[in-house]
């Protein structure tokens, strides 16, 4: 029985070992889309800040299976810049 601990990417298998356990790369986006831009005040000021059409941000391709990595560094700098 594996164990899934509540940090980012770490799991134990029986005996303790340690694993790495995948998240869902939908969810880490969506949750960094939605606090980015709740920081700046929306989408459109995110999309603006960005640089980018607010539907890129919102319509995540179905058959992508991750997001767009050098979008979803900008989204998380924009959360974390405190």
């Amino acid at each position: 029985m594996r164990r899934q601990l509540h940090g980012p990417l770490l799991a134990l298998a029986p005996g303790g070992r340690s694993i790495v356990a995948t998240m869902d790369a939908r969810s880490i986006y969506e949750r960094a889309l939605a606090r980015a831009a709740a920081r700046v005040g929306g989408i459109e000021p995110l999309a603006r800040r960005l640089g980018v059409p607010a539907a890129r941000l919102t319509q995540w391709p179905p058959q992508q299976v991750q997001p767009d990595m050098a979008i979803l560094l900008r989204l998380m700098e924009i959360v974390l810049d405190e």
